[in-house]
């Protein structure tokens, strides 16, 4: 199995049946705040990409349990709340378009 490394996702569309992700990381850019940029797409058919989803919101699910992050708002109650700054990125990069 091969393993890939992202920051996060910086863009989701929806085309012809599918969902395409574009997986960033981050890089120096200009000043104090580090910059994104593509490194690799995932299309993924959109019942898989379903799939995935429910698969994430029950680690996320996990995670809150544990103690580990604090429990979001679902994704039927609206948009989610902006993220918590990391103390290694001062503040947040991604977003989708």
């Amino acid at each position: 199995m091969e393993e890939m490394f992202a920051h996060g996702i910086g863009r989701a569309d929806f085309m012809n049946g599918m969902v395409r992700l574009e997986l960033v990381t981050m890089v120096p850019g200009s000043g104090p705040t580090p910059a994104v940029e593509p490194r690799k797409v995932l299309w993924l058919p959109l019942d898989g990409f379903l799939r995935s989803a429910a698969t994430m919101e029950g680690l996320i699910g996990e995670l809150a349990k544990a103690g580990i992050v604090r429990p979001g708002p679902s994704a039927a109650s609206g948009p989610p709340a902006p993220a918590a700054a990391s103390p290694n990125f001062p503040s947040a990069h991604f977003h989708s378009e």
